[in-house]
């Protein structure tokens, strides 16, 4: 079985976010791991409220992972500010996940992922990508 960590925002609505990445890990047939970088109020029709995660909490969370169980995969979603984007990236620095995948909606979204990457990987090139300003992207630097 192949451990999956999802580093994104909590969405209570259940379609999004940690939530959506842990069910679809499930159904791959992936033990799902999560780190939370924002919790957001939201249901199909709005966004009530959100508050982001210390840079602190989440570099906790990544080093109660990664130091305690194999991480085969890491899937990247919203990084709400540079402190969250600098926490990741040591994360990834330092334990050099195998495969590392780059998601969300949005240009800025997308933006922060990307650099995180390039912090990270900057020898590397996206499988696909359409940097920056949107579209999803796969970056596989091994």
């Amino acid at each position: 079985m192949k451990n999956c960590l999802t580093i994104a925002g909590s969405d209570c609505s259940g379609g999004a976010g940690i939530q959506a990445d842990l069910k679809t890990f499930s159904a791959l047939g992936c033990y799902g791991m999560s780190v939370i970088t924002s919790v957001f109020a939201e249901n199909t029709h709005a966004l009530l409220s959100s508050m982001s995660v210390s840079q602190e909490v989440i570099a906790d969370q990544l080093e109660a992972v990664f130091s305690d169980i194999r991480v085969d995969a890491v899937k990247i979603g919203v990084l709400p500010d540079t402190g969250a984007m600098r926490a990741v990236a040591a994360a990834l620095f330092k334990y050099k996940p195998e495969i590392v995948v780059y998601g969300g909606r949005g240009a800025d979204e997308q933006f922060r992922a990307w650099r995180v990457h390039q912090w990270n990987y900057p020898a590397v090139q996206p499988a696909h990508s359409e940097y920056p300003g949107g579209g999803n992207a796969a970056f596989l630097p091994y």
